[in-house]
């Protein structure tokens, strides 16, 4: 494997899944759930856990495209299944809101996850 390619699988990975989220999330979606709900929005707050989730969404996306590289793509579903063990209480209060969210963010991050291994390893 080039280190190249290596690194621009990563970055397309990490950085494209990074603006696709605050593009699709941030300016699109969260406006409107915010609209829909007013100021309560069940104790999630906008502004309080972006920066976590982009840090944690970076990490992952590097992780999902190492995991396809290595071979081991069923490590993305063991780590979705342990991310929606841990918010399931989070959701009682407004479940489709938050989880549609959640859904089409991890979906983001898997898409480009998926293209950035495509980019080190080529297409099949």
């Amino acid at each position: 494997m080039e280190i190249r390619l290596f690194v621009f699988g990563i970055l397309v990975s990490t950085l494209g899944g990074l603006v696709a989220n605050c593009v699709i999330l941030d300016w699109w979606l969260w406006p409107y759930y915010e609209k829909k709900c007013g100021e309560d929005k069940g104790g999630l707050t906008f502004k309080t856990s972006r920066l976590i989730v982009r840090i944690l969404g970076f990490f992952e996306r590097a992780l999902y495209t190492i995991s396809i590289i290595m071979g081991w793509p069923q490590w993305i579903a063991v780590w979705l299944t342990l991310k929606i063990t841990v918010a399931w209480s989070g959701w009682k209060t407004d479940i489709h809101r938050k989880y549609n969210l959640f859904l089409i963010g991890n979906a983001i991050s898997i898409i480009f996850g998926i293209v950035g291994a495509y980019c080190i390893k080529g297409l099949p």
